[in-house]
């Protein structure tokens, strides 16, 4: 899953964990809505808004590893 993804990331290199953002259709698990809900990553909604993907695109993008 995305999450399992981004928990072994974060442990092997925690600079471009820093870097996602996740997208979703819905949090159905209680981890996956603690991830949404309290997560230190940005949560977009399924059908994202254009703008907004653009713009967190763009800041994941910009931020760089260390």
């Amino acid at each position: 899953s995305g999450m399992e993804l981004y928990a072994q990331v974060e442990a092997l290199d925690p600079a471009l964990a820093e870097r996602f953002v996740f997208m979703t259709g819905g949090a159905f698990t209680d981890a996956a809505r603690a991830l949404v809900n309290d997560g230190p990553r940005p949560v977009l909604p399924k059908p994202p808004d254009l703008a907004a993907l653009r713009q967190h695109l763009a800041a994941a993008a910009s931020r760089r590893a260390g």
